[in-house]
């Protein structure tokens, strides 16, 4: 599902970690216009990998979110208290 989310609404939602916000119910946007690690054409690999079959132990977008028409982000479930991948090669 592709939401309509104007960008200028995420200022009303907790700022975690650079372009990642947390919702009032508990999911979290990432708005990949903030994003330093944006690759080229961000549009299609986010909806290539939202239409992907669930698989279980992977994480996809709950929903992409649009701009005038235009994705910018994805809603995920908010999973704390895990490593990165960073965080797990250091260990």
């Amino acid at each position: 599902m592709i939401k309509t989310l104007p960008i200028s609404n995420l200022i009303q939602y907790q700022k975690v970690n650079g372009s990642i916000y947390i919702l009032g119910n508990g999911n979290a946007i990432k708005n990949c216009k903030e994003s330093l690690n944006t690759p080229s054409l961000f549009e299609e690999r986010l909806q290539y990998v939202h239409d992907m079959p669930i698989i279980e132990g992977y994480t996809r977008p709950i929903n992409l979110l649009a701009d005038e028409g235009k994705i910018y982000g994805y809603e995920m479930e908010y999973l704390q208290d895990y490593y990165d991948l960073k965080q797990l090669l250091s260990n």
